[in-house]
């Protein structure tokens, strides 16, 4: 994604031109959306109770493959079975996605407004995925189109709500040069050019191949043993704008589920999807990708950076550590020890789980309790440390 020169940031001591008086708390909340982990989820929380909407997504995807990149949600979002059903059936029919795609940037397109409202409500992705949601109608919007990405936001309203006025689209039309100016900044943090060469040293200090991607999906860090061992193949490339492709589409996509996923948890919120093991050969060799959020704060700039490293276990290499050596090393109780110990192997949170019968939820909690006690911050940090151990 291209990055383009911010002139200052979205200011909020005065009134803003243009943006109505009841809206200009939303200026505001704007100004501060980028200075802390949850300031996007306030705007947006904030904003769909304001205009009174069902669900409000701001998100960023590929438009060729329809990968989603980066995501904020608002309000209801689809339940799993809507979600695939959407992505499976009804996506190519959705009047927004196609208004993302025409219709002019930074100007909000509203099925109420700018489609016949028969047509709409008579259509197969009205009857099929919108009305069994109580979903009346929508309107979107896109701040960025590139060949590569579409940072873009859609919301909806219910029926209890009504349509959108054209009042409420020219409010929504004013507010959104200044959606797009903290965005802007938003992708320019992304680049987490501030600490960039502690980051990349924490990165070349794994002892397995890695990689940092903020949370557009970009690849902003790789260490050595990734580039050497992934990036010379074929089938592992790196795209213009650091996005990634391993090999097939399937494991991209999935790659990218996880790393969406690690993110979302940083944030505090959750997908609509689960999320998919990734597991691929390179030759003789079975890697295992796993994926772990990272947050860091610039005090002195007071903006977040939130990304994830995404690292690449060999599961031919059949390391062990006796788990009573955890204990003794790091006061771990027998459970921990042994969720460590497989975390440690190359073993995903959730299929730890299944190992040991137990809920991912369990098995969080006890890693979350191996990272206190070892003086660690994530998985990372654990796994690395753990598999410099003598076995």
């Amino acid at each position: 994604m291209s990055r383009r020169p911010v002139s200052q940031e979205v200011q909020a001591e005065a009134p803003i031109k243009n943006i109505a008086p009841q809206d200009q708390h939303l200026v505001q909340l704007l100004f501060e959306a980028n200075h802390q982990i949850n300031g996007w989820d306030t705007f947006l929380t904030t904003f769909a109770d304001h205009f009174q909407l069902r669900s409000c997504h701001l998100y960023a995807y590929n438009p060729t493959t329809m990968d989603i990149r980066f995501q904020e949600w608002a309000g209801s979002p689809p339940n799993e079975h809507f979600y695939q059903l959407y992505v499976e059936e009804y996506i190519h029919l959705d009047p927004l996605q196609a208004a993302l795609h025409q219709w002019p940037v930074q100007t909000f397109y509203s099925t109420s407004l700018h489609s016949p409202i028969n047509e709409i409500e008579n259509s197969k992705f009205f009857k099929g995925w919108c009305d069994p949601q109580d979903i009346l109608a929508g309107s979107a919007c896109a701040f960025i189109r590139e060949d590569q990405c579409i940072l873009a936001i859609n919301h909806t309203r219910s029926h209890s709500v009504g349509h959108y006025t054209t009042e409420e689209i020219e409010r929504l039309d004013a507010l959104a040069p200044l959606i797009k100016k903290a965005l802007d900044l938003r992708l320019m943090i992304a680049d987490c050019t501030k600490d960039s060469d502690r980051l990349q040293q924490a990165v070349n200090q794994l002892p397995f191949a890695a990689a940092l991607f903020n949370e557009f999906g970009e690849a902003v860090m790789i260490n050595e043993q990734m580039r050497t061992h992934f990036f010379d193949q074929d089938r592992f490339s790196l795209g213009a704008n650091r996005q990634v492709c391993f090999g097939s589409s399937e494991v991209t996509r999935d790659i990218y589920v996880n790393i969406t996923e690690s993110i979302c948890q940083a944030k505090g919120t959750s997908l609509v999807y689960t999320p998919q093991d990734v597991i691929f050969k390179k030759g003789d060799t079975q890697f295992n990708l796993q994926a772990q959020a990272l947050t860091e704060h610039n005090e002195e700039q007071q903006q977040t950076f939130i990304g994830a490293i995404v690292y690449a276990i060999d599961l031919n290499n059949q390391y062990e550590i006796d788990p009573l050596k955890l204990n003794k090393l790091f006061n771990f109780t027998n459970s921990e020890a042994r969720c460590c110990q497989l975390l440690a192997k190359g073993m995903a949170v959730k299929h730890i789980a299944q190992t040991l019968e137990k809920s991912v939820e369990t098995v969080t909690e006890q890693l979350t309790s191996c990272y206190r006690k070892s003086g660690v911050r994530g998985q990372v940090e654990l796994v690395s440390l753990v598999r410099a151990l003598p076995g």
